[in-house]
């Protein structure tokens, strides 16, 4: 596995994950997941968890046992980056065994630098120092190239912050920018634009530090490009380019902010605040550097806290506040020797010698300054000599020393002409106003007044130059959006606590609309009969009201002594089927089975579950609900969710009642296919009205409007047990009576509509049973029977601009059911005007008959129309119970088998259709002028 990839191989990777299958596939996710890890954590976090589970499966030319290693070294790495110390270095130390036990060095090498990196954020460059040397020995044995020369950068980088003389002199060979692999070269460019900044060559350090932005953006190492981005930024700031300096910061705070690693934020944080701070934009400043401290509180032992302590003692030092000042630089002090780097000594020194003077204790400023000095020569450090210098000559007790040559009128302008050679020396460094000024003074003091005057000019000018109004105006532009952005964190956890009450008054309100929509989705889901059909409406269903990252249903097998899961959808994946025994003490839906109630269980993120089925993802919520149909129990039904507390009360109503229709739907599907194999083995003929069909149809339509009935009915009587306790206890209020009102206008609603349905539905598998014997026989004639159908429908066809022709010939006398063949018409007519005409179209419907040849002597009547005509898949089921294409839009799917029985089982005849889709449709009724059977009617 490489250490870094391109953004080009990212993309091509993520183009062949789309047609890769099995362990290509996998591989291809591993791969993604590794590199994903600082461009985008979450998503690299996510294909770990998808990924662990499934990496024993695998058989791949890699060594597949060093994968698991990989993905704990990925995860230690985000908890490093998130700050979470003591959980990475855990996790690191594992993922290092697991490399070490497959013999994998380039492994070994990733976990030692992490481990540097961590012992890093600790404080513990002992440990730091180590770990990379270690991992430096590993990459050398894996003959990796780009990891030893990352490795080799890292240790070179922070040899030149510790001490730049030997750092430059130890490294500056060894890591050319020239002839270096690609992948390594933001690491190496990185470490010679340190070099460069220590050395104070602040353009080609800028120069270098936006080359390794660059190469490390396109490397997907996020982390150093938001360090090169605000080091930039540092290194103008030094040449008193504040325009600049504030552009580049911001990018790297733009950067870091979406990440939330504290590391990153921080570092990002305290440079945008020292920029702010020397463009005196001192309050502004102090939020952001406090806020910087907030940030990095988990990283105290580190680099980027010792610069937040260097820049937050600066800022006191310009409030006045001398003694926060020297507190916070002897912290400071503190941290340097902890981290053995001399830079932070100068700094704290320096530091320490301004507050003094600020305090009156003139002599031990001069002490401190004066250590100061030495040391920033010993390291050839300008910006720290001049700024010793400065100290030193600001000190009254300068006078006192003895500076080497008499060339100047004071000691004091001998040490502050000493600062201005110096920052002479440095390229493009712009000389500090402030030293203009100071020299300015001390020579009006010893009564040099051109030159003094000479000087303040240059002063003026100095000021002007490093505070322009573009520096002002983004300063204050920096301002209002940290201001902005920390207001509206807080206007979003106001917002919170509002929803929150919201939301609770909501709950009744919906509660209503709920039950009215579950009543839809129940008779939707009523009316599958196959399984994987119901499966599937529910699937739907469960997504679109609840937070569902997972989705089963558990039935009980055969012999009743396992849970079978029959459907199983993670992430939108489908799951083999898998079985759990019923003793099994661990499963929560064994548990839920035993004890046919509903459970909602919540996981803390770092508990194992002892009941998670291996293989499957981890959640942290989760709901069960038995499938309960009267007392029997047909399995079990759950959804989890990766988020915590995912489910309440609300929750638990809306599955409850999915729950309710799932089992009934499962049922009738049961028995309608026990019913469907006993006609298999009990008729060959192909016949459309079966027994079985009809039986599980009435059951699933009384089934939902008395389902939404008894739903609507325990909502009442819930409602009246509370409205009634509250008139016992004297605390009814006018709004529990209003609210009760309504309440019970609308269950009663619910009540009125479901038996209402349920009625009509009763007065139509009447029909559906009809036989000779409820039926009246008589002799009648054809013409007038098709009259009277045809003055029943009349007002309706001219309501709709429809026209019937009828074209029936008089003296065709039927011995035979002439209500149920006015019926069977009747039928033809209004399934036509419901089915065959679009809205607005003007159709046309034609009525005839002709007597057909041969004995027994038979007559063929045809009902045609023009209209949209039927699909051919619709054709083949269109005498089906229950089979309709308008459902919830006036059908029912009963019509037309109550015509096809009718014809068969009453009036001896067959009922067919002919249509083609546009070419309208034409039903033909075959029936004898005698029907068979049953005694002949009297004339």
């Amino acid at each position: 596995m490489d250490l870094f990839a391109f953004d080009d191989e990212i993309a091509a990777w993520e183009e062949r994950l789309q047609q890769a299958s099995g362990a290509a596939r996998l591989c291809l996710l591993l791969q993604l997941a590794w590199h994903k890890r600082e461009r985008d954590t979450q998503a690299a976090l996510r294909f770990a968890h998808s990924l662990r589970s499934q990496v024993s499966e695998c058989a791949t030319a890699d060594a597949p046992a060093a994968w698991r290693p990989r993905l704990t070294l990925l995860e230690a790495e985000a908890k490093r980056l998130y700050a979470d110390l003591d959980s990475a270095w855990e996790l690191a130390q594992e993922a290092l065994d697991g490399f070490r036990s497959c013999a994998d060095p380039g492994g070994i090498a990733d976990c030692h630098f992490l481990l540097s990196r961590i012992a890093s954020d600790h404080g513990n460059f002992g440990v730091c120092d180590q770990e990379l040397s270690a991992g430096v020995a590993a990459a050398e044995q894996a003959q990796d190239a780009v990891r030893v020369l990352h490795l080799q950068s890292e240790i070179a980088s922070w040899a030149v912050l510790a001490d730049l003389p030997k750092g430059r002199a130890r490294w500056s060979q060894t890591l050319s920018l020239h002839d270096a692999p690609a992948k390594a070269q933001a690491g190496i460019s990185n470490f010679h634009a340190m070099q460069a900044f220590q050395a104070a060559e602040l353009g080609k350090a800028a120069s270098l530090f936006m080359q390794t932005h660059a190469e490390a953006m396109q490397s997907g190492q996020l982390h150093l490009a938001i360090l090169a981005a605000v080091n930039v930024g540092y290194a103008f700031a030094r040449l008193n380019d504040h325009p600049a300096a504030l552009e580049w910061k911001q990018r790297g705070l733009q950067l870091a902010r979406p990440t939330g690693w504290p590391a990153s934020i921080g570092a990002a944080l305290i440079q945008t605040g020292e920029t702010l701070r020397q463009l005196q934009r001192l309050p502004a400043a102090q939020d952001i550097l406090l806020e910087a401290c907030k940030v990095l509180a988990g990283l105290s032992a580190s680099r980027n806290y010792a610069i937040a302590l260097n820049y937050l003692g600066c800022l006191w030092l310009d409030l006045g506040e001398s003694h926060s000042a020297y507190s916070t630089f002897l912290r400071l002090e503190q941290r340097a020797q902890a981290l053995a780097q001399n830079v932070f000594q100068m700094d704290a020194l320096c530091g320490q010698a301004q507050a003094l003077l600020q305090l009156g204790r003139t002599q031990q400023a001069l002490e401190a300054a004066q250590q100061a000095w030495r040391l920033a020569q010993s390291q050839d450090d300008p910006f720290h000599q001049i700024q010793a210098l400065q100290v030193i000559a600001s000190s009254d007790a300068c006078n006192t020393l003895s500076p080497p040559h008499n060339t100047y009128p004071s000691a004091r302008l001998y040490f502050l002409h000493q600062a201005e050679e110096i920052a002479q020396q440095i390229e493009g460094y712009t000389l500090p106003s402030d030293l203009y000024y100071a020299m300015a003074q001390e020579y009006a003091q010893v009564g040099d007044h051109a030159q003094a005057y000479q000087l303040a000019l240059q002063a003026r000018t100095a000021h002007q130059r490093t505070h322009t109004a573009e520096a002002a105006n983004r300063a204050i532009a920096m301002q209002v959006h940290f201001q902005t952005e920390r207001a509206r964190n807080e206007g979003e956890h106001h917002r919170q606590l509002a929803a929150l009450e919201a939301r609770r008054a909501e709950v009744l309100q919906q509660t209503n609309e709920t039950l009215e929509r579950l009543g839809a989705i129940g008779q939707e889901i009523t009316a599958k009969l196959e399984q994987e059909a119901i499966f599937a409406a529910l699937d739907r269903h469960v997504h679109r009201l609840l937070d569902a990252t997972c989705f089963a249903i558990y039935l009980l097998d055969a012999d009743g002594q396992n849970l079978l899961a029959a459907f199983d959808v993670e992430a939108g994946v489908r799951l083999p089927p898998s079985r759990i025994a019923l003793d099994d003490p661990d499963s929560y839906a064994c548990r839920c089975l035993h004890e046919r109630t509903e459970a909602i269980h919540n996981f803390p993120p770092d508990q194992e579950d002892p009941g998670q089925i291996p293989g499957t993802l981890v959640t942290l919520s989760a709901l069960f609900a038995p499938l309960l149909v009267s007392e029997r129990v047909l399995g079990v039904m759950t959804i989890q969710s990766e988020r915590q507390f995912a489910y309440g009360e609300r929750e638990l109503l809306i599955f409850r009642t999915l729950c309710s229709y799932g089992a009934i739907a499962l049922d009738n599907a049961h028995a309608y296919q026990q019913l469907q194999d006993a006609q298999s083995k009990l008729a060959a003929q192909d016949k459309l009205a079966a027994l079985g069909s009809l039986v599980a149809g009435v059951a699933h339509e009384l089934n939902t409007p008395i389902g939404n009935c008894l739903i609507a009915a325990s909502g009442l009587h819930e409602d009246t047990q509370h409205f009634v306790r509250r008139v016992k206890e004297q605390t009814l209020r006018r709004s529990d009576l209003l609210r009760y009102c309504e309440h019970s206008e609308k269950a009663s609603a619910i009540l009125l509509r479901g038996l209402n349905s349920a009625a009509d539905l009763v007065h139509n598998f009447k029909q559906v049973a009809a036989n000779r014997n409820n039926a009246r026989r008589t002799i009648f004639d054809l013409h007038e029977c098709a009259h009277k159908v045809e003055n029943r429908y009349a007002f309706l066809i001219a309501q709709h601009g429809h026209r019937l022709e009828q074209n029936i010939t008089p003296g065709i006398m039927l011995d035979s059911y002439q209500e149920a063949l006015e019926e069977v018409l009747s039928i033809c007519i209004s399934n036509a005007l419901l089915h065959a005409f679009d809205e607005g179209q003007h159709g046309l419907l034609r009525m005839s008959a002709e007597l057909l040849p041969g004995l027994p002597r038979r007559v063929r009547v045809c009902v045609a129309d023009n209209g949209r005509g039927i699909s051919e898949a619709n054709l083949k089921r269109i005498f089906e119970p229950f089979f309709t294409t308008r459902l919830g839009q006036g059908g029912n799917g009963l019509g037309l088998s109550i015509a096809h029985n009718l014809m068969t089982a009453v009036l001896s005849g067959q009922i067919s259709v002919q249509s083609k889709p546009g070419g309208g449709s034409s039903f033909v009724l075959d029936l004898p002028l005698c029907a068979l059977g049953g005694d002949e009617a009297l004339p």
